[in-house]
């Protein structure tokens, strides 16, 4: 049986059965698939910040949409000052969501630390309730230092 004379069947919606109407069919597909898609960079805003730390966007921020779905990642420097314990600051986010954010775990966080950080206690990052960017929440044990980490944060913009 020749790959021409095969009924390939997409969704149940339509049979094809010559090879050339399903790669033309699987090509719209692909291609609508990926108009919905846009990648970039952008400078993240940092705002609303708590303490006295000094808080820098290190190289270039970078986003990808995929329909409704954003991801971005950043890297940040925190330098905490001897005795200050905590540091809480809001992100911009790279696509603004079209409402604001019901719950801190509307966006999916992960970060990860590119020096170490034996002082930090905790690092938290979500969204902040009723508003349309994020926040990171930096918990340490006093002693002064300065830390590289990465944040990379997936949410939706509808």
């Amino acid at each position: 049986m020749s790959i021409e004379s095969t009924q390939v069947l997409i969704n149940s919606a339509r049979q094809y059965t010559n090879l050339e109407d399903y790669k033309n069919a699987l090509t719209q597909a692909l291609t609508a698939l990926n108009e919905g898609a846009t990648s970039g960079t952008w400078t993240p805003s940092i705002t609303n910040q708590s303490g006295a730390a000094t808080i820098t966007v290190i190289g270039t921020s970078r986003y990808t949409q995929i329909c409704s779905f954003v991801t971005y990642i950043c890297r940040l420097s925190v330098e905490m000052d001897t005795g200050q314990s905590l540091e809480e600051f809001n992100l911009s986010c790279a696509v603004l969501p079209s409402t604001n954010f019901a719950s801190a775990r509307d966006i999916i966080p992960f970060w990860s630390a590119i020096s170490s950080m034996p002082e930090f206690d905790t690092v938290f990052c979500g969204a902040v309730t009723s508003q349309k960017y994020g926040i990171v929440s930096v918990t340490m044990n006093g002693t002064a230092i300065a830390a590289e980490f990465t944040v990379q944060r997936t949410y939706s913009i509808l």
